[in-house]
């Protein structure tokens, strides 16, 4: 299981944007559920990430409109959000299991 850290980024992002709630718990249940070994195994569960600036990954969750930036060390098993935003520019067009449209 990966480690998360930024739970007061979450809490935040949640104070002013309730309406993501359910998305962005959902997310951050999967990433503490998580246990990746590489940005390779990450990117074949999630197809709407940037892996592109290791250690820096992007998530695009779709179709909430969030981006959410994290820096992650595979090595020891940290997921530390950087930020919670929304963002006009999608790089995939796959949903995800935690925030697809029921």
């Amino acid at each position: 299981m990966m480690r998360f850290v930024g739970q007061t980024e979450v809490a935040g992002f949640l104070a002013g944007s309730p309406a993501y709630d359910n998305t962005v718990k959902a997310w951050v249940a999967e990433m503490r559920s998580g246990q990746w070994q590489s940005a390779t195994a990450l990117a074949a569960e999630f197809q709407n990430i940037d892996v592109s600036a290791l250690p820096w990954v992007v998530f695009y969750l779709l179709p909430s409109a969030l981006r959410i930036r994290t820096l992650i060390d595979f090595r020891i098993g940290v997921v530390m959000l950087l930020a919670i935003d929304l963002s006009a520019a999608w790089h995939g067009t796959q949903t995800q299991p935690w925030n697809k449209i029921p």
